[in-house]
Protein backbone atom coordinates (compact mmCIF):
# COMPACT_ATOMS: atom_id res chain seq x y z
CA UNK A 1 0.00 0.00 0.00
CA UNK A 2 1.49 3.25 -0.94
CA UNK A 3 -1.18 5.70 1.10
CA UNK A 4 1.24 8.51 1.75
CA UNK A 5 -0.17 10.13 5.51
CA UNK A 6 2.27 13.56 5.09
CA UNK A 7 0.40 16.35 3.64
CA UNK A 8 1.08 20.06 2.60
CA UNK A 9 4.38 19.99 0.64
CA UNK A 10 4.28 16.26 -0.09
CA UNK A 11 1.19 16.34 -1.43
CA UNK A 12 2.09 18.29 -4.28
CA UNK A 13 5.84 17.95 -4.06
CA UNK A 14 5.55 13.95 -4.42
CA UNK A 15 2.78 13.82 -6.86
CA UNK A 16 3.72 16.71 -10.01
CA UNK A 17 7.79 17.58 -8.79
CA UNK A 18 10.49 16.08 -10.23
CA UNK A 19 13.41 15.16 -7.94
CA UNK A 20 16.24 17.49 -8.79
CA UNK A 21 12.84 20.38 -7.61
CA UNK A 22 12.31 18.34 -4.68
CA UNK A 23 15.38 18.54 -2.99
CA UNK A 24 15.62 22.28 -4.13
CA UNK A 25 12.26 22.64 -1.70
CA UNK A 26 13.49 21.29 1.32
CA UNK A 27 17.16 20.31 3.07
CA UNK A 28 19.68 21.68 1.05
CA UNK A 29 20.39 25.78 1.08
CA UNK A 30 20.41 26.24 -3.04
CA UNK A 31 21.40 29.69 -4.05
CA UNK A 32 23.92 31.57 -6.04
CA UNK A 33 24.68 33.60 -3.18
CA UNK A 34 25.46 30.34 -0.40
CA UNK A 35 27.42 28.30 -3.26
CA UNK A 36 29.66 30.96 -4.98
CA UNK A 37 32.56 30.62 -2.54
CA UNK A 38 32.33 26.28 -2.52
CA UNK A 39 32.32 26.16 -5.75
CA UNK A 40 35.09 25.28 -8.60
CA UNK A 41 32.79 25.48 -11.41
CA UNK A 42 29.36 27.37 -12.01
CA UNK A 43 27.66 27.05 -15.30
CA UNK A 44 24.37 26.89 -16.78
CA UNK A 45 23.84 23.87 -19.14
CA UNK A 46 21.89 21.22 -20.66
CA UNK A 47 21.74 17.51 -19.18
CA UNK A 48 22.17 15.61 -22.59
CA UNK A 49 22.95 11.93 -20.88
CA UNK A 50 23.77 10.28 -17.99
CA UNK A 51 26.10 7.08 -17.11
CA UNK A 52 26.09 4.92 -14.00
CA UNK A 53 28.85 4.21 -12.09
CA UNK A 54 29.78 0.97 -10.55
CA UNK A 55 29.60 3.22 -7.02
CA UNK A 56 26.31 3.74 -7.65
CA UNK A 57 26.85 7.46 -8.37
CA UNK A 58 25.95 9.01 -11.93
CA UNK A 59 28.21 10.72 -14.21
CA UNK A 60 26.13 13.33 -16.36
CA UNK A 61 27.40 14.71 -19.65
CA UNK A 62 26.02 18.42 -20.23
CA UNK A 63 25.89 21.25 -23.09
CA UNK A 64 27.09 24.07 -21.41
CA UNK A 65 25.60 27.31 -22.36
CA UNK A 66 27.03 30.20 -20.35
CA UNK A 67 29.97 29.82 -17.67
CA UNK A 68 30.13 32.17 -14.44
CA UNK A 69 33.07 30.43 -12.58
CA UNK A 70 36.16 28.16 -13.43
CA UNK A 71 37.28 26.12 -16.31
CA UNK A 72 34.28 24.53 -17.89
CA UNK A 73 34.24 23.99 -21.41
CA UNK A 74 31.22 23.85 -23.86
CA UNK A 75 30.81 20.40 -22.50
CA UNK A 76 31.31 19.22 -19.31
CA UNK A 77 31.34 16.17 -17.18
CA UNK A 78 29.65 16.22 -13.67
CA UNK A 79 29.59 13.47 -11.32
CA UNK A 80 26.56 13.24 -8.56
CA UNK A 81 28.61 12.23 -5.12
CA UNK A 82 26.92 10.17 -3.01
CA UNK A 83 23.46 9.82 -4.44
CA UNK A 84 20.46 9.33 -1.60
CA UNK A 85 21.52 11.90 0.51
CA UNK A 86 20.02 15.29 1.04
CA UNK A 87 21.15 17.91 -0.79
CA UNK A 88 22.53 15.51 -3.60
CA UNK A 89 21.37 16.07 -7.29
CA UNK A 90 20.45 13.55 -9.54
CA UNK A 91 20.57 15.22 -13.15
CA UNK A 92 17.45 15.01 -15.44
CA UNK A 93 18.36 14.21 -19.12
CA UNK A 94 17.51 16.87 -21.14
CA UNK A 95 16.47 19.08 -18.69
CA UNK A 96 18.16 22.53 -17.79
CA UNK A 97 20.16 23.35 -14.55
CA UNK A 98 22.36 25.76 -12.61
CA UNK A 99 25.19 23.71 -11.75
CA UNK A 100 27.50 24.46 -8.71
CA UNK A 101 30.43 21.59 -8.92
CA UNK A 102 33.15 20.84 -7.01
CA UNK A 103 36.34 19.27 -8.15
CA UNK A 104 37.70 15.13 -7.32
CA UNK A 105 40.80 14.44 -5.94
CA UNK A 106 41.02 13.53 -9.66
CA UNK A 107 40.17 16.77 -10.95
CA UNK A 108 36.46 15.45 -12.34
CA UNK A 109 34.00 18.14 -11.37
CA UNK A 110 31.64 16.67 -8.85
CA UNK A 111 28.24 18.04 -7.06
CA UNK A 112 27.01 16.40 -3.60
CA UNK A 113 25.31 17.76 0.01
CA UNK A 114 28.13 21.33 -0.62
CA UNK A 115 27.54 21.90 -3.95
CA UNK A 116 23.65 21.73 -4.90
CA UNK A 117 22.42 22.72 -8.11
CA UNK A 118 19.18 24.06 -9.56
CA UNK A 119 17.10 23.29 -12.11
CA UNK A 120 17.12 26.94 -14.70
CA UNK A 121 13.39 27.36 -13.88
CA UNK A 122 13.79 28.09 -10.36
CA UNK A 123 17.28 29.98 -10.80
CA UNK A 124 16.08 33.11 -12.67
CA UNK A 125 16.65 35.38 -9.56
CA UNK A 126 20.53 33.35 -9.00
CA UNK A 127 21.27 33.75 -12.70
CA UNK A 128 20.70 37.48 -12.76
CA UNK A 129 22.52 37.85 -9.57
CA UNK A 130 25.63 35.59 -11.67
CA UNK A 131 25.57 38.10 -14.61
CA UNK A 132 25.79 41.37 -12.34
CA UNK A 133 28.68 39.72 -10.67
CA UNK A 134 30.53 38.74 -13.93
CA UNK A 135 29.95 41.96 -14.95
CA UNK A 136 31.51 43.77 -12.14
CA UNK A 137 28.67 44.88 -10.23
CA UNK A 138 29.39 46.50 -6.68
CA UNK A 139 27.06 47.01 -4.46
CA UNK A 140 26.71 46.88 -0.23
CA UNK A 141 24.52 44.74 0.35
CA UNK A 142 22.15 42.17 -1.78
CA UNK A 143 18.78 40.26 -1.11
CA UNK A 144 16.94 38.68 -4.10
CA UNK A 145 14.33 35.66 -4.45
CA UNK A 146 11.39 34.06 -6.14
CA UNK A 147 8.14 33.78 -5.15
CA UNK A 148 6.59 30.66 -7.11
CA UNK A 149 3.65 28.39 -6.68
CA UNK A 150 3.87 24.36 -6.68
CA UNK A 151 2.34 22.73 -9.97
CA UNK A 152 -0.87 21.73 -8.98
CA UNK A 153 -1.74 19.65 -12.43
CA UNK A 154 0.53 17.37 -14.99
CA UNK A 155 0.26 20.00 -17.50
CA UNK A 156 1.57 22.85 -15.05
CA UNK A 157 4.56 20.32 -13.58
CA UNK A 158 5.86 20.33 -17.05
CA UNK A 159 7.07 23.40 -16.59
CA UNK A 160 8.18 23.49 -13.09
CA UNK A 161 7.09 25.64 -10.39
CA UNK A 162 4.75 28.17 -11.20
CA UNK A 163 6.04 31.96 -10.43
CA UNK A 164 3.82 34.52 -9.12
CA UNK A 165 4.30 37.71 -10.91
CA UNK A 166 3.30 41.32 -9.59
CA UNK A 167 3.70 40.08 -5.95
CA UNK A 168 4.26 42.37 -3.06
CA UNK A 169 7.27 41.23 -0.81
CA UNK A 170 7.89 42.81 2.51
CA UNK A 171 11.59 42.86 3.47
CA UNK A 172 11.45 43.52 7.79
CA UNK A 173 14.97 44.42 9.34
CA UNK A 174 16.19 46.03 11.77
CA UNK A 175 15.44 49.65 11.24
CA UNK A 176 12.67 49.65 8.13
CA UNK A 177 10.26 47.60 6.29
CA UNK A 178 10.87 47.38 2.78
CA UNK A 179 8.39 46.50 -0.05
CA UNK A 180 9.42 45.58 -3.55
CA UNK A 181 7.23 43.76 -6.65
CA UNK A 182 8.23 40.39 -8.34
CA UNK A 183 8.62 40.41 -11.81
CA UNK A 184 6.83 38.59 -14.83
CA UNK A 185 9.91 35.99 -13.99
CA UNK A 186 8.56 35.63 -10.05
CA UNK A 187 11.89 37.39 -8.93
CA UNK A 188 12.84 40.18 -6.70
CA UNK A 189 15.50 42.27 -6.00
CA UNK A 190 16.54 44.79 -3.95
CA UNK A 191 20.33 46.55 -2.82
CA UNK A 192 22.06 48.30 0.36
CA UNK A 193 20.33 47.17 2.89
CA UNK A 194 21.55 47.51 6.60
CA UNK A 195 23.73 44.30 7.33
CA UNK A 196 21.52 42.66 9.81
CA UNK A 197 18.53 39.83 10.07
CA UNK A 198 15.20 40.35 7.71
CA UNK A 199 12.23 38.33 7.65
CA UNK A 200 10.93 38.16 4.23
CA UNK A 201 7.23 37.33 3.32
CA UNK A 202 4.98 37.68 0.55
CA UNK A 203 1.36 39.15 0.61
CA UNK A 204 -0.66 36.74 -1.04
CA UNK A 205 -4.54 35.84 -1.81
CA UNK A 206 -6.57 34.23 0.00
CA UNK A 207 -6.19 31.17 -2.02
CA UNK A 208 -2.62 30.95 -1.29
CA UNK A 209 -0.55 30.46 1.59
CA UNK A 210 2.93 30.72 2.26
CA UNK A 211 5.71 30.80 4.71
CA UNK A 212 8.20 33.97 5.48
CA UNK A 213 11.50 33.14 5.71
CA UNK A 214 14.35 34.59 8.00
CA UNK A 215 17.46 35.62 6.05
CA UNK A 216 20.39 36.94 7.07
CA UNK A 217 22.53 39.81 5.48
CA UNK A 218 26.56 40.04 6.23
CA UNK A 219 28.60 43.68 5.89
CA UNK A 220 29.12 43.47 1.56
CA UNK A 221 26.76 40.12 1.64
CA UNK A 222 24.01 38.75 0.05
CA UNK A 223 21.39 36.51 0.75
CA UNK A 224 17.83 34.71 -1.32
CA UNK A 225 14.88 33.85 -0.30
CA UNK A 226 12.72 31.32 -2.32
CA UNK A 227 9.31 31.77 -1.16
CA UNK A 228 7.52 28.81 -1.82
CA UNK A 229 3.10 29.02 -2.36
CA UNK A 230 0.66 26.93 -1.94
CA UNK A 231 -3.20 26.16 -2.43
CA UNK A 232 -5.07 27.11 0.50
CA UNK A 233 -8.18 24.65 -0.26
CA UNK A 234 -9.96 22.19 2.46
CA UNK A 235 -12.18 19.62 2.73
CA UNK A 236 -13.37 18.06 6.05
CA UNK A 237 -15.91 16.22 7.47
CA UNK A 238 -17.07 13.90 9.80
CA UNK A 239 -17.82 9.77 10.34
CA UNK A 240 -21.04 9.34 12.86
CA UNK A 241 -22.03 5.59 13.24
CA UNK A 242 -26.06 4.71 12.96
CA UNK A 243 -25.91 4.70 16.90
CA UNK A 244 -25.21 7.84 16.79
CA UNK A 245 -21.21 7.38 17.94
CA UNK A 246 -17.77 9.11 16.01
CA UNK A 247 -15.93 6.43 13.79
CA UNK A 248 -12.73 7.72 15.35
CA UNK A 249 -9.44 5.90 14.53
CA UNK A 250 -10.21 5.06 11.23
CA UNK A 251 -8.69 6.08 8.33
CA UNK A 252 -9.63 8.56 5.10
CA UNK A 253 -8.62 9.08 2.12
CA UNK A 254 -8.54 11.67 -0.49
CA UNK A 255 -8.34 10.55 -4.03
CA UNK A 256 -7.82 13.43 -7.24
CA UNK A 257 -11.04 11.47 -10.01
CA UNK A 258 -9.15 9.49 -12.19
CA UNK A 259 -6.18 8.89 -9.29
CA UNK A 260 -5.01 4.97 -9.05
CA UNK A 261 -6.90 3.78 -5.52
CA UNK A 262 -3.89 3.24 -2.88
CA UNK A 263 -2.03 6.67 -4.22
CA UNK A 264 -4.20 8.68 -2.21
CA UNK A 265 -3.47 11.14 0.90
CA UNK A 266 -4.62 10.12 3.82
CA UNK A 267 -5.42 10.80 7.28
CA UNK A 268 -7.05 9.16 10.58
CA UNK A 269 -10.43 10.54 11.71
CA UNK A 270 -10.34 12.18 15.69
CA UNK A 271 -12.30 11.13 18.66
CA UNK A 272 -15.03 13.15 17.66
CA UNK A 273 -15.28 11.19 14.23
CA UNK A 274 -13.73 14.49 11.95
CA UNK A 275 -10.74 14.91 9.56
CA UNK A 276 -9.45 18.01 7.22
CA UNK A 277 -7.21 18.00 4.48
CA UNK A 278 -5.84 21.49 3.80
CA UNK A 279 -3.61 23.00 1.29
CA UNK A 280 -5.47 21.19 -1.44
CA UNK A 281 -5.13 22.80 -5.16
CA UNK A 282 -8.33 23.27 -7.08
CA UNK A 283 -9.54 20.06 -8.77
CA UNK A 284 -12.11 17.49 -8.41
CA UNK A 285 -11.74 15.00 -5.48
CA UNK A 286 -13.22 12.17 -3.56
CA UNK A 287 -13.11 10.86 -0.45
CA UNK A 288 -13.20 7.38 1.26
CA UNK A 289 -13.39 6.00 4.05
CA UNK A 290 -11.95 2.66 5.45
CA UNK A 291 -9.19 1.18 7.38
CA UNK A 292 -6.16 0.54 6.23
CA UNK A 293 -6.57 -3.11 6.61
CA UNK A 294 -9.88 -3.43 4.65
CA UNK A 295 -10.94 -5.75 7.42
CA UNK A 296 -13.83 -5.70 8.96
CA UNK A 297 -14.31 -5.35 12.77
CA UNK A 298 -17.07 -5.15 15.49
CA UNK A 299 -15.85 -1.18 15.68
CA UNK A 300 -16.41 -1.05 11.67
CA UNK A 301 -19.02 -3.33 10.73
CA UNK A 302 -19.13 -1.25 7.18
CA UNK A 303 -17.17 -1.67 4.21
CA UNK A 304 -15.19 0.88 2.77
CA UNK A 305 -17.47 4.39 1.85
CA UNK A 306 -17.01 6.67 -0.08
CA UNK A 307 -18.73 9.93 0.59
CA UNK A 308 -21.59 10.46 0.96
CA UNK A 309 -22.59 6.65 1.31
CA UNK A 310 -21.47 4.70 -1.58
CA UNK A 311 -19.82 1.51 -1.53
CA UNK A 312 -18.18 1.74 -5.03
CA UNK A 313 -16.20 5.27 -6.25
CA UNK A 314 -17.59 4.87 -9.73
CA UNK A 315 -21.11 6.08 -7.77
CA UNK A 316 -19.69 8.49 -5.21
CA UNK A 317 -20.24 12.34 -5.22
CA UNK A 318 -17.30 14.76 -6.64
CA UNK A 319 -16.03 17.48 -4.58
CA UNK A 320 -15.28 20.42 -7.26
CA UNK A 321 -12.69 22.69 -5.34
CA UNK A 322 -12.49 25.80 -6.20
CA UNK A 323 -9.11 27.71 -5.57
CA UNK A 324 -9.11 28.71 -1.87
CA UNK A 325 -12.57 26.84 -1.14
CA UNK A 326 -13.24 25.65 1.73
CA UNK A 327 -15.35 22.35 1.64
CA UNK A 328 -16.47 21.48 5.35
CA UNK A 329 -19.42 18.82 4.95
CA UNK A 330 -17.98 16.13 3.90
CA UNK A 331 -19.68 13.57 6.04
CA UNK A 332 -20.56 9.78 5.68
CA UNK A 333 -23.71 8.81 6.14
CA UNK A 334 -23.03 5.43 7.25
CA UNK A 335 -25.83 2.70 7.26
CA UNK A 336 -26.88 0.32 9.68
CA UNK A 337 -25.86 -3.53 9.04
CA UNK A 338 -27.08 -6.36 10.73
CA UNK A 339 -25.41 -9.72 11.96
CA UNK A 340 -24.21 -11.47 8.89
CA UNK A 341 -22.65 -15.27 8.68
CA UNK A 342 -20.46 -16.80 6.04
CA UNK A 343 -20.02 -20.06 6.01
CA UNK A 344 -16.37 -21.36 4.26
CA UNK A 345 -15.58 -24.43 3.34
CA UNK A 346 -11.69 -25.21 3.16
CA UNK A 347 -11.00 -27.87 1.11
CA UNK A 348 -6.71 -29.18 -0.21
CA UNK A 349 -6.49 -29.80 -3.83
CA UNK A 350 -7.97 -33.50 -3.58
CA UNK A 351 -10.51 -32.47 -2.05
CA UNK A 352 -9.70 -33.49 1.73
CA UNK A 353 -10.91 -31.14 4.65
CA UNK A 354 -7.49 -28.49 5.27
CA UNK A 355 -8.09 -28.70 9.00
CA UNK A 356 -7.05 -26.01 10.98
CA UNK A 357 -6.06 -23.49 8.04
CA UNK A 358 -6.69 -20.24 8.86
CA UNK A 359 -8.99 -17.62 6.65
CA UNK A 360 -8.58 -13.98 5.99
CA UNK A 361 -11.70 -11.93 5.29
CA UNK A 362 -11.64 -8.72 3.36
CA UNK A 363 -13.86 -6.62 1.78
CA UNK A 364 -14.06 -6.41 -2.22
CA UNK A 365 -13.93 -2.91 -2.23
CA UNK A 366 -9.91 -3.10 -0.06
CA UNK A 367 -7.41 -0.76 -1.20
CA UNK A 368 -4.82 -3.62 -0.45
Amino acid sequence: MRLNINRLLLIFCLSFVSVGQLGACTCAQRSACASVAKSSDIFLGIAVSEESQADGSFLTHFDVKEIFQGKAENRADVISVAPGQCGTTRFRVGAEYLVFSGRTSKGQMAVGPGNPSLPAEIAAADLRYLRRRANGAQSNTWLYGLVARLPSSEQESKHGFVPLAGTKVEITGPSSITEVLTGPDGTFETEDLLPGGYKVEPHLPDTLVARSLQVQLGSMGCADALLVTFWNGRISGEAIAPNGQPVSHTDVTLLAVGQPRGDGIAQRTDEEGRFKFEGLAPGRYQVGLMDFDGLPSEDHPFPPLFYPDATEPETAAVIALQPGQKFDQANFNIHSFGPRTIRVEALWTDKRPAAHAEIHIEYEQSYC
